[in-house]
Order: C-alpha cells, then sequence, then structure tokens
C-alpha cells in the first residue's frame, strides 16, 4: 500500500469530520504550514501566524478535495501558498488604503524575524518576486508549478525569478560594500 492511499483515507476521515483524523492531519501538516507562510509573508508575527491559521482551516475544510494525484504535504503546499497570497495581498491593499487616509503615513508593521539578513533582504521585495524566489529556492519548486500555484504566466514567473534574484544580489552585494566603505572614509 503506498502514501497517496493512506493520504487519501486521512483526508477522507477528515472530511467525516473525525476529530482524531482532523487532529493528526492538523499536526502533521502544521509544521509544513507555518514555514511556508512564514518563507511567503515576511510581515509582522501575527500576520503569518494568521496566514497559517488560514491555511490550516482551509485544508480541513478541502480535505474532500484530495483525490491522491501528489503526496498530502504537496497538496497542502497549494492551498497554503494561495491563502497566504491572497491574505498577504488583502493586508497589503488595507495598510495602502490606511495611510491615504492618514495623509500617506506609512503605517506598516515593522519587520519581525529572527532569519536576519537573509529576511530582511527577502522582505524587501514586492510580495510577487519574493514568493517566486522562496517557492523555487526555498521549496523548490519548477517554474510551470510555480505558475500554476501563482497564477501567472510561466514567462511571468521567469521574470519575476531573475529580476528578484538580480535585486537580491545587489543589495546583498551593496550590505557587503558599507562596511569597506565606512573604513575608506575613514569611519568605524
Amino acid at each position: 500500500m503506498d502514501s497517496h492511499s493512506e493520504d487519501l483515507r486521512l483526508a477522507a476521515r477528515v472530511a467525516e469530520g473525525d476529530p482524531v483524523a482532523s487532529a493528526a492531519f492538523a499536526e502533521r501538516l502544521a509544521p509544513r504550514v507555518r514555514r511556508l507562510a512564514r518563507s511567503l509573508y515576511l510581515g509582522g508575527h501575527s500576520d503569518w501566524e494568521d496566514a497559517a491559521q488560514c491555511s490550516l482551516v482551509e485544508l480541513l475544510r478541502a480535505a474532500h478535495g484530495y483525490g491522491g494525484r501528489s503526496s498530502l504535504e504537496r497538496w497542502a503546499d497549494r492551498i497554503t501558498i494561495r491563502t497566504t497570497l491572497r491574505l498577504a495581498k488583502a493586508r497589503r491593499r488595507e495598510r495602502e488604503l490606511g495611510a491615504e487616509d492618514h495623509g500617506g503615513e506609512e503605517l506598516a508593521a515593522p519587520f519581525e524575524s529572527d532569519h536576519g539578513d537573509v529576511a530582511r533582504h527577502l522582505a524587501s521585495l514586492d510580495d510577487d518576486r519574493r514568493a517566486v524566489v522562496v517557492l523555487r529556492h526555498v521549496f523548490g519548486y519548477g517554474i510551470d508549478e510555480i505558475a500554476e500555484l501563482t497564477r501567472a504566466s510561466r514567462n511571468t514567473v521567469k521574470d519575476r525569478l531573475v529580476q528578484g534574484r538580480r535585486l537580491l544580489r545587489k543589495r546583498i552585494r551593496r550590505d557587503e560594500l558599507t562596511p569597506e566603505l565606512r573604513v575608506l572614509r575613514g569611519g568605524a
């Protein structure tokens, strides 16, 4: 018996409302969902936590739709990615509208992360480029898969990936050069 048939049985039990199966399902997928939501949604702590929670709820609701064509984790990734990107876009719109209402003041939550420089550099990318870079280089998705997940054309995905990498390299080089420039200018 392959793992997909076990996954199908688990998803069917979740869809039937089995609380034990639902707990096992959520426990199995939660670490991956949290990691994916956090990687895609580099906003404040509560934002990515909300995205992870909403994704888990969506997964439990959608369990009846799991068809076993891929692993349960890959299926969960698809739902998590779409849910997280949808929430990030909605929150960004809310912040933009809030900024307009307050005379253009920036209301975005401060960036909170323990991922250091990498997270800071990723956070500097727009949502679309960051999503493509993370899906490709952190989660190992191919161009066609990313296009399907983000509902963008293959060429758009390739362009976002190239531009995202270029911007990341530029920012990393700038950070690497900054201490040298300070020394050359006579600073500490």
